[in-house]
């Protein structure tokens, strides 16, 4: 299922990639053919990924911050949205939800044991400990 995921959000990145070789008055015209006239005087955009929920593994996550796109679900979104006053300002404030994250969590690796019928499993399982940031409570009120 990760796979999947990934390799959904790696299209994404690499129609990123083929819209940033776009000069900038190809990018216009595009803009110009996707949106009104009355709206497309005043379109800004920004570089995202939008998912349901989560973005895979650590490979994924490099290669956004490599690439500089910001990694959006519909609840990050949702909050920081009201937050913004323009669609610029997400970046910034995407980067610095991402940053809270890290900060405030730290991964521990630890031994998970179980027992399916007759056979002892050992699996390596990362739990998550630390703070809950309160941005985290503040989206979770809205589920």
């Amino acid at each position: 299922m990760v796979d999947r995921l990934e390799s959904r959000i790696n299209e994404g990145l690499e129609q990123i990639e083929i819209f940033d070789r776009y000069s900038e008055d190809e990018q216009l015209k595009l803009f110009q053919t996707w949106f009104p006239e009355e709206v497309f005087h005043g379109v800004q955009h920004i570089r995202a990924v939008l998912v349901n929920s989560s973005f895979g593994s650590f490979s994924v996550w490099e290669r956004l911050e490599s690439m500089d796109v910001l990694p959006l679900n519909t609840y990050i979104l949702g909050a920081l949205l009201k937050k913004c006053p323009a669609l610029l300002d997400l970046k910034p404030a995407v980067w610095a939800f991402v940053k809270e994250i890290q900060d405030s969590s730290k991964a521990i690796l630890k031994e998970k044991h179980f027992k399916v019928g007759s056979h002892a499993i050992t699996q390596d399982n990362y739990e998550l400990s630390g703070e809950i940031p309160q941005w985290t409570k503040e989206i979770a009120a809205h589920l």
